[in-house]
């Protein structure tokens, strides 16, 4: 069995970013994904296409695209509130967490999901 991976909205965004001060995290997260990915059970949830949806996000359809394939799970109450808190808290600004940090953060979220 796969370990399970969520992809919360960083890895989307980093794909297709083109900022030349993240590039290092950029590529990293490029790599992972067109490399490593196959070696997880990816999901994502509605809380996330809803964030890439939003008017004005970078690279929203391209973004929305790269999830297309990739299931969703079922969220709790408690799991939308601890997100609304991630967002409220803008946590999820990459400026203020480094890569390795999200996919530690991430890997907890699979366990409140499961």
């Amino acid at each position: 069995m796969k370990p399970r991976v969520y992809i919360e909205t960083t890895i989307p965004s980093y794909y297709f970013d083109e900022r030349r001060s993240l590039a290092h995290d950029i590529a990293r997260t490029r790599e992972w994904w067109d490399k490593e990915r196959s070696q997880f059970d990816c999901v994502t949830s509605q809380v996330v296409i809803d964030e890439l949806s939003a008017e004005g996000y970078r690279n929203r359809d391209k973004a929305l695209r790269l999830l297309r394939e990739v299931p969703r799970l079922r969220v709790s109450g408690a799991v939308l509130d601890l997100a609304e808190l991630y967002r409220e808290q803008m946590l999820c600004h990459a400026r203020l967490l480094p890569m390795r940090s999200i996919w530690l953060w991430c890997r907890g979220m699979v366990l409140m999901f499961s």
